[in-house]
């Protein structure tokens, strides 16, 4: 009987009934016959247990908070901008999000001041290191004078540390005022609710 509980103890149920049904013909007293039958009957009514990797984040219905800043050097200046995400996984691999941010460092005033945009974000696993290579397509609405709406793409690198990671991203503006220029943004991500 002993093998019997350690097998229910590992969640072994259904192997367990089976190691507790050969006791039922060694036993000859009605009570431990009884207790027996009892036991069985208790692990076949039982549903067995799921494993999961723990170590592997579920991001499918999560959302998440994104706060960073980046830096980058144009016209021998250096412009400075802070960034806030906050969007959900539509699967465990892509996201979608709405952006605001400030930018700041231009000579120019028309420069400076509140940006807006939505982005969607794509990530996948690299193999043997425990980081995420990220790809987004991002459009922004961009303080300028003129040319206020941006493109831009995004790839990155995210570090996942539970329930949050470190993200390093590049974005590259491919039209709009800051065409051409790329920006080095550093920043952190929370994940919050429930994954489905």
């Amino acid at each position: 009987m002993g093998y019997a509980l350690a097998l229910e103890r590992l969640g072994a149920y259904k192997t367990a009934a089976v190691e507790a049904k050969k006791n039922l013909d060694i036993y000859k007293g009605p009570d431990q016959r009884r207790v027996t039958e009892a036991f069985i009957s208790d692990l076949s009514k039982r549903p067995p247990l799921k494993f999961t990797n723990k170590d592997k984040p579920t991001l499918k219905g999560r959302y998440l908070l994104f706060a960073g800043g980046g830096l980058s050097r144009a016209d021998g200046r250096t412009l400075y901008s802070f960034n806030s995400r906050v969007g959900r996984f539509v699967s465990e691999r892509l996201d979608i999000s709405a952006e605001a941010g400030i930018n700041g460092g231009n000579e120019v005033k028309d420069y400076n001041g509140l940006k807006l945009g939505a982005a969607a974000r794509y990530n996948t696993p690299l193999p043997s290191v425990p980081l995420y290579l990220t790809l987004a397509a991002k459009v922004d609405r961009v303080p300028a004078p003129n040319k206020n709406f941006s493109f831009l793409l995004s790839p990155g690198l995210s570090y996942f540390t539970g329930d949050s990671s470190i993200d390093l991203f590049f974005d590259m503006a491919f039209a709009g005022a800051y065409k051409g220029s790329v920006t080095l943004s550093l920043g952190y991500t929370i994940y919050f609710g429930g994954g489905k």
